[in-house]
């Protein structure tokens, strides 16, 4: 078994529940708005992109 491996840069979009919640996450550096409650993150690997996560989800 291969070990899984992903297309760089990676970009995830998060959906949150308010856009308060999408206001507060999206001090993050890198954080772009892509509606009224939803942000988009792109990084140059994972552990980029797993940082910026969390700090969204703490900060929201």
């Amino acid at each position: 078994m291969r070990p899984l491996t992903l297309e760089t840069p990676i970009r995830f979009e998060v959906a949150f529940k308010s856009p308060k919640c999408a206001d507060r996450a999206g001090v993050v550096p890198g954080a772009e708005r892509t509606g009224g409650a939803a942000l988009a993150y792109t990084g140059a690997d994972m552990v980029e992109v797993n940082r910026a996560w969390v700090a969204m989800m703490r900060l929201s």
